[in-house]
């Protein structure tokens, strides 16, 4: 097998991807990973966006590899590989647009913080309180399954990272990033009602 950075692709590896080789399969995405990963950060997607569009490029490729004509020697399936990861790039930009964006930020961050400072040291006075965040997290919670809270927690309280959490969790990358972007607002719409 050639690497990708040469410029044909084997016609061996294409034919036996074509009859369904599993390990033909594996060296060609072995190979071309790097690559589109390269064509993504190269487009400023990030790592977590890359991936996907690493998958969604292979996906395509499986569906209509058959229809892929080369001529020896030319790297018309690099080409070919190119011109996928370009749309799947800007399907990519397309759903990332379409989605709502993220409320909170650094700044939602900071006041999430400064609260459970105040709530340690009012516990470690001895003092019991339910600060407005809690109260607002305790409401919100209660309008979502146990599950999708939980993902909820994973990603935003313990920072793990979205494709981690999707496969935990058995749910899309995607879902899990509009799932803790709705929590997020509706925390927020519920923190701005009690301090108003």
């Amino acid at each position: 097998m050639e690497s990708s950075d040469s410029k044909a692709t084997s016609p061996t590896l294409l034919a036996g991807i074509g009859t369904g080789n599993a390990n033909a399969w594996e060296k060609l995405v072995a190979c071309y990973k790097p690559t589109i990963m390269g064509w993504c950060r190269g487009k400023g997607l990030d790592e977590a966006s890359s991936l996907d569009v690493v998958q969604e490029t292979f996906l395509s490729v499986s569906k209509s590899l058959s229809r892929f004509q080369s001529t020896p020697g030319s790297g018309a399936f690099r080409a070919w590989l190119w011109r996928i990861t370009q749309y799947r790039i800007l399907d990519q930009r397309r759903q990332r647009d379409r989605q709502p964006q993220g409320i909170g930020g650094s700044s939602f961050a900071g006041r999430l913080a400064l609260l459970a400072d105040a709530h340690s040291k009012c516990q470690s006075s001895g003092i019991a309180l339910k600060l407005p965040f809690e109260k607002a997290l305790e409401k919100v919670s209660q309008s979502y399954e146990p599950r999708t809270w939980q993902a909820f927690l994973r990603t935003v309280v313990d920072g793990r990272p979205t494709e981690e959490v999707a496969a935990e969790f058995n749910m899309s990358s995607v879902g899990v990033r509009q799932l803790r972007s709705r929590i997020l607002r509706r925390l927020r719409v519920e923190l701005e009602g009690r301090s108003s």
